[in-house]
């Protein structure tokens, strides 16, 4: 099963190439079903992946001059507004309550 989970990963790996996005939408279902990962885990996992593909495609796009300064600004400050937020309101009372115990905050 677990090969049919590379395969899959390499097919979503095409389907990004060729369309620029899903990566989430994509990720989540090959984790959870291919590589039996927890729903959970597999959708902060997702996040990784997807962040990590931005990354990587960033140096390129600068050296194009296809960077969309004003879109970027305008997904970017929204995000910091809602990583504060969770930060500051939500994450103390979830502390305890993490769904699996898979991340220990101490």
């Amino acid at each position: 099963m677990e090969v049919l989970g590379y395969f899959a990963v390499a097919m979503m790996g095409v389907v990004l190439g060729v369309l620029g996005g899903g990566g989430s939408i994509l990720t989540v279902p090959i984790l959870v079903y291919f590589f039996k990962i927890n729903p959970i885990v597999a959708t902060t996992y997702s996040l990784l992946v997807v962040g990590v593909t931005a990354v990587v495609g960033v140096p390129s796009n600068l050296r194009y001059n296809t960077v969309n300064y004003s879109a970027a600004i305008g997904f970017a400050l929204p995000s910091f507004v809602g990583i504060y937020i969770k930060v500051a309101v939500v994450a103390d009372d979830a502390e305890g309550n993490l769904a699996s115990g898979w991340i220990s905050p101490h």
